[in-house]
């Protein structure tokens, strides 16, 4: 019985990261802007719009 919780808490954490990270792009997508940088907190946190085709979960 262990095991198959173990097998099953495995495979739903990689289902829930799969699926915050294609949340999160898709969010970043519609809401960053492509061609300047989004600066927070005072300059401490920097975003900048960037993507890398075939990186691990790219399921495009």
């Amino acid at each position: 019985m262990a095991n198959r919780t173990r097998i099953f808490l495995v495979l739903f954490t990689v289902l829930i990261c799969i699926g915050v990270d294609q949340i999160s792009k898709e969010f970043v997508r519609s809401h960053l802007p492509r061609t300047r940088v989004v600066l927070l907190a005072g300059g401490a946190l920097r975003l900048d719009y960037a993507e890398n085709k075939g990186a691990v979960f790219s399921f495009e």
